[in-house]
C-alpha cells in the first residue's frame, strides 16, 4: 500500500522558498489579480448590454403587440386585407421573440433557431448572441428568472391575441359577418391587450433592478479584490522581511553550533571575514584574533605552499575542493584536518567558503585498520577451512592457503575465476541464488554444495557467507567453506541405520495393524455361522419347534457347519503352505476336465444369482503334471469368488487354451472390479478390499492367497486385472505343462474360538422387538428364539428398514447387529439418537455383534447401544439381556403390561 504524501503547510512552504521566487510568487499573484479585474471588467459590459438589448427588445416587442391590436381594429371597420397583412407583420415581432425563448428553454439549443427569432423580433444581430448568454447563463438568478416568468406570461396572451385575430379575420373573410361575434372578439382582444400593458412595464422594471444588481455586486467584486491585493503586498512584505531576518539568525545558528570549524574569506585578498565558534576550540584562540588574519597564517609554514596552491588555482577556478592538511593551534600543536573548499557569495561580493574537520579520530582508525588487517591476513592465511572473497557477480578476489590445497588452484589461478569455474553444474544456480538472497537480506547465509577442484574431484563443502559493504552498500561476498567429505560418509551411514529401522518398525506397526483386523474379521466370519448354529440347536432342544421349523433348523445348522468348515479348512490350508508341508501328489491330469469339474462344483450358486456361466474350454491342451484336486481347487475357488462379488444377472467366462509357455486358464467376470491401489495387494494373505464394519461380502481374504501358494507349488504363475471399480475382473493362472513340487512357507498366526453354555427360556410377552440384521440364518433364528419367549418380532436386513419401522410401529427394544451392508450399525444408532424421544429417539438398543473385542464393546457403547453381546449366543442370553433393559425402563414394562391385558 502507498503511503500518502503529505504536504507541508502553506506558510512552510512560503518560508522554504528563496527570495527570488518569492518575488516572482508575488508579481505572478499582481498579474492574476488584474487579469481577474479585466475579466470582470468585461463580464460586466456583456452582461449590461445584454440587458439593454432585452430593454430594447421589450419595447419592439410591446410595438409590436399595440400595432397588431390597432391593426385588427381598423381591419375589423374597413375590411381591408391590407390592413390584415399589416396586422400579420406586426404580430410577428412578439412571435419571433417567443420563438427564441423556447428554443432556449431547451437543453441544447439550436443558435440558428434562436437568431432567427431574435431578428424575427426586429432585435439587433449583433446583440443575439449576448442576450443568448445571459438567457442560458442566468435564467435561474432572481432578476432574469422572473423577467423570463413575465416574458412567458406576455407570450401566453400574445399567443390568444393571434389565436383572437385568427377568428376575426375568418369571420370576416366569410363574407356574411356577424356584428356580434365581430364586437366580442374585438373586446376581448382590447382587455388581452390591457393585460399586456402591465407585463410590459414589469418586464423592463425587473431588467433594470437586474442591471443595477449586476453592476453593484461587480463593484464591490472590484472593490474586494483590490483591497486583497493591497492586503497580499503588504502581507508578503513582511513575511519576506521576516523571513530574511529569520534566515540571517538561522544561517548564524548554524555557524556556530556546527560540528565542524567554518571560516569565510574575502575571494580576491584571502582575508578571514568571519568564523564559527568550532574555530576557536579547534584553534584555541578567539574568533576576534583570527578575524583580519590571513588564511594561509591558520596553516604551519611548510603547508603555506599547499594552501596557497589550493585557493589560488583551484578555487578561484570556481572547483569545491577537499584536502587533508594541518591547523596549527595557538599552543604550537597540529590538528590533522579535512578541508572543503567552496566560493559563494555573501553581501554582493565572492568569498571562500571553508570546512576544516577534525580527523585525527579517523587517523587514529586508519591506523588500527591496518594493523588489524594485518592480524586477518594471518589468519586468513593459517586457517584449516577455505577462506575466500568474490565480488558480486560471482569473480573471486582472494582465496587462502587452505583453498588452494583442497581444490588445487593457487591464489593467482583463482583471483578472477568465476563460481561457474568451480562449483558442480548441478549446485551453480544455488550458489547464485545465495548471492542474490545475500545482497537481498544482508545476515549470514549456510548452505553445502560440491566444488570441482582442478584434477577432476568432487568436494562436498559446508559454506558460510557474509556480505561485505562500503558506506552502507554491499560491494562483495566473504566465505568460509569447510570440506565435509567425512561428515557426509558418517551421515550417510547414520540415514542407512535410521531408514532401516524405520522400515522395520513400519513392517512390524503394518503386521500388528494386519493381526488385529484380521482377529476381528476371523472373529466375525466364525462367531456369524456359530451363532445361527447355537441358536437352532437351543430351539431344537426346547422342543417347542414345529416340525416344519425343525427341517428348516437342521438347514440352517448344516449349512453354516459346512461354511465353518471352509473356513477352517482354508485355515489349516494357509497353516500348511507357512509351515512348508504342503506336499502335491504329482500325476499326469488332463486340465479340461479338471476344470470342468470345478465349474460343475460351483454352478449351483451361480444358478442362484442368474449368473451366465460360459466355459470355452480347448480339450486338445494337454495333459499337466500335477495334483488334480489343488487344480480343482485353484479353478473352484476363482469362479466361486467370481460369483461371489458379480450381482445377480451378471457373467461369468472360464476358459482354457495354450500359448508358447503352457497351459491358460482365465476367469473374467463382470461384477464389482477391483480398486486400482488394492491390485498389488489381492494375492497377500488376510488382505481385502474393504475390511470395514459396513462391508457387504464376508470372508477372511484367504482365498486368492492359498490360489497364488498352489499355482507358484505348480510352477505357474497367477496374475489379476480390473479396469476399476464396477468393471469387472480377470484373473489368468499360466501352468507348464509340467509342474514341479516346490516347498513354501511364511509366518502365520491364528486365534481360539470361546464358547457360551445355555440358559433358560425368560418370557417376553407384550414386548415389540425390532431385530436389525442383514444375515438371513442368524435374523431367522434369533427372530424364533425371541418369538418362543412371547415377544412380537419385526425383522429386517437394513438400516434403511429400520427406520421405516421404527416411523411406521415403534418398538420396545432393538436389536442391531454392527457389520452390515451400507449402513452399518454405528450409523443406525446415532440416527436413532439424533431423534426426539416422541420419534423413538430413546428406544433401548443393543448391539448384537460378531465383533467382539474390548475396544468394540467399549465403541458400541460410546455410539449409544446400551448393551453389547457378541455372537455366537444363546438364545436365552438373548432374551434375558431383552428383559433386562425393559425392567430397567419402566415406559417400556407399562407398555408391555398394557399389551398383556
Amino acid at each position: 500500500m502507498k503511503r500518502a504524501i503529505r504536504l507541508p503547510p502553506v506558510r512552510t512552504a512560503l518560508r522554504l522558498l528563496p527570495v527570488g521566487k518569492k518575488l516572482g510568487l508575488i508579481v505572478l499573484l499582481f498579474v492574476f489579480i488584474v487579469a481577474c479585474l479585466l475579466v470582470l471588467a468585461n463580464a460586466q459590459m456583456e452582461i449590461l448590454s445584454a440587458v439593454r438589448a432585452y430593454v430594447g427588445g421589450e419595447g419592439l416587442w410591446s410595438k409590436g403587440e399595440k400595432d397588431a391590436v390597432h391593426h385588427l381594429a381598423r381591419y375589423a371597420e374597413t375590411r381591408d386585407e391590407h390592413d390584415y397583412r399589416r396586422y400579420l407583420a406586426a404580430i410577428a415581432v412578439p412571435l419571433g421573440d417567443k420563438q427564441a425563448r423556447l428554443e432556449l428553454d431547451k437543453s441544447s439549443p439550436t443558435l440558428r433557431l434562436v437568431q432567427q427569432g431574435f431578428v424575427q423580433g426586429r432585435n439587433h444581430p449583433d446583440d443575439v448572441d449576448r442576450m443568448a448568454m445571459l438567457f442560458r447563463r442566468f435564467r435561474h438568478v432572481s432578476y432574469i428568472a422572473k423577467a423570463i416568468a413575465i416574458w412567458t406570461a406576455g407570450d401566453r396572451y400574445i399567443a390568444t391575441i393571434a389565436e383572437r385575430g385568427q377568428a376575426l379575420h375568418a369571420e370576416i373573410a366569410s363574407g356574411r359577418p356577424s356584428q356580434l361575434r365581430v364586437g366580442a372578439l374585438l373586446q376581448e382582444i382590447g382587455g388581452l391587450d390591457e393585460r399586456v400593458t402591465p407585463l410590459e412595464d414589469a418586464f423592463s422594471r425587473t431588467l433594470s433592478k437586474g442591471a443595477r444588481h449586476a453592476k453593484r455586486l461587480l463593484l464591490d467584486v472590484t472593490v474586494l479584490i483590490a483591497v486583497l491585493l493591497v492586503s497580499i503586498g503588504v502581507l508578503l512584505s513582511w513575511m519576506m522581511l521576516r523571513h530574511i531576518r529569520a534566515w540571517e539568525a538561522r544561517y548564524r545558528h548554524l555557524l556556530n553550533t556546527a560540528n565542524d570549524a567554518i571560516t569565510v574569506a574575502s575571494l580576491e585578498t584571502g582575508i578571514i571575514l568571519d568564523a564559527n565558534r568550532k574555530t576557536e576550540e579547534l584553534l584555541g584562540v578567539s574568533v576576534s584574533r583570527i578575524l583580519g588574519r590571513h588564511q594561509t597564517e591558520l596553516h604551519p609554514e611548510s603547508e603555506h605552499d599547499a594552501c596557497r596552491r589550493l585557493f589560488d588555482e583551484e578555487v578561484r577556478m570556481g572547483h569545491a575542493t577537499n584536502s587533508d592538511l594541518h591547523l596549527r593551534r595557538a599552543d604550537g600543536h597540529l590538528v590533522p584536518v579535512e578541508i572543503s573548499a567552496a566560493v559563494t557569495e555573501l553581501g554582493g561580493r565572492a568569498v571562500v567558503q571553508s570546512i576544516f574537520r577534525d580527523i585525527t579520530e579517523r587517523k587514529r582508525a586508519d591506523h588500527a585498520l591496518r594493523d588489524s588487517e594485518e592480524r586477518y591476513r594471518g589468519l586468513f592465511e593459517g586457517a584449516n577451512d577455505l577462506v575466500y572473497t568474490h565480488d558480486l557477480a560471482g569473480n573471486f578476489t582472494s582465496i587462502n592457503r587452505a583453498a588452494e590445497r583442497i581444490t588445487g588452484y593457487s591464489a593467482a589461478e583463482a583471483v578472477g575465476m568465476n563460481l561457474s569455474k568451480v562449483v558442480a553444474p548441478e549446485h551453480l544456480e544455488l550458489a547464485r541464488d545465495m548471492v542474490s538472497r545475500k545482497v537481498a537480506s544482508g545476515g549470514p547465509t549456510v548452505y553445502e554444495l560440491d566444488v570441482i577442484t582442478n584434477d577432476g574431484r568432487r568436494v562436498p563443502l559446508e559454506v558460510s557467507t557474509r556480505l561485505m559493504l562500503r558506506e552502507g552498500k554491499p560491494v562483495a561476498v566473504q566465505g568460509i567453506a569447510r570440506d565435509i567429505r567425512e561428515r557426509r560418509r558418517t551421515e550417510a551411514e547414520r540415514a542407512e541405520l535410521l531408514a532401516r529401522e524405520q522400515a522395520a518398525r513400519a513392517e512390524a506397526e503394518l503386521a500388528n495393524r494386519a493381526k488385529d483386523e484380521f482377529l476381528a474379521t476371523l472373529s466375525h466370519e466364525l462367531r456369524t455361522p456359530l451363532s445361527a448354529i447355537l441358536i437352532w440347536a437351543r430351539l431344537l432342544r426346547s422342543g417347542r419347534l414345529e416340525a416344519e421349523a425343525k427341517t428348516r433348523a437342521l438347514e440352517v445348522i448344516e449349512r453354516n457347519t459346512k461354511l465353518q468348515a471352509r473356513l477352517i479348512e482354508d485355515l489349516l490350508e494357509v497353516s500348511r503352505i507357512i509351515a512348508g508341508k504342503l506336499r502335491l501328489e504329482l500325476a499326469p491330469v488332463d486340465l479340461a476336465s479338471t476344470v470342468e469339474s470345478a465349474i460343475d462344483a460351483v454352478r449351483a450358486a451361480a444358478d442362484a444369482k442368474e449368473i451366465a456361466l460360459q466355459c470355452d474350454l480347448d480339450h486338445d491342451v494337454g495333459p499337466a503334471r500335477g495334483d488334480r484336486s489343488r487344480l480343482q481347487q485353484i479353478v473352484w475357488n476363482l469362479v466361486a469368488n467370481a460369483i461371489k462379488f458379480t450381482p445377480n444377472g451378471g457373467q461369468v467366462d472360464v476358459r482354457l487354451a495354450r500359448d508358447a509357455q503352457g497351459a491358460v486358464i482365465t476367469v473374467r467376470d463382470t461384477g464389482i472390479g477391483i480398486q486400482a491401489d488394492f491390485l498389488p495387494h489381492i494375492f497377500e494373505r488376510f488382505r481385502q478390499a474393504d475390511s470395514t464394519s459396513t462391508r457387504v461380502h464376508g470372508g477372511l481374504g484367504l482365498g486368492l492367497a492359498i490360489v497364488r501358494h498352489l499355482v507358484e507349488l505348480h510352477g505357474g504363475t497367477v496374475a489379476a486385472a480390473s479396469p476399476g471399480a464396477g468393471q469387472g475382473a480377470t484373473f489368468t493362472v499360466r501352468l507348464p505343462i509340467s509342474a514341479r513340487s516346490i516347498d513354501t512357507g511364511d509366518a502365520a498366526w491364528l486365534s481360539t474360538l470361546a464358547r457360551r453354555s445355555g440358559q433358560p427360556f425368560v418370557p417376553l410377552d407384550g414386548i415389540h422387538v425390532l431385530l436389525v440384521e442383514d444375515e438371513s440364518d442368524m435374523r431367522e433364528s434369533v427372530a424364533m428364539s425371541l418369538d418362543l419367549c412371547g415377544a412380537r418380532v419385526t425383522a429386517v436386513g437394513s438400516a434403511v428398514a429400520a427406520l421405516e419401522v421404527l416411523d411406521r410401529d415403534p418398538p420396545d427394544v432393538i436389536l442391531c447387529d454392527i457389520g452390515m451392508p451400507g449402513e452399518d450399525g454405528y450409523t443406525l444408532v446415532r440416527r436413532i439418537r439424533a431423534r426426539g424421544p416422541e420419534h423413538g429417539g430413546e428406544t433401548p438398543m443393543v448391539a448384537l455383534t460378531a465383533y467382539a473385542r474390548d475396544e468394540d464393546r467399549s465403541h458400541a457403547l460410546e455410539a449409544g447401544f446400551q448393551s453389547h453381546v457378541p455372537k455366537p449366543v444363546e438364545p436365552s442370553e438373548i432374551a434375558r439381556v431383552v428383559a433386562a433393559l425393559c425392567r430397567s425402563d419402566p415406559r417400556v414394562g407399562r407398555i408391555a403390561a398394557a399389551r398383556r391385558r
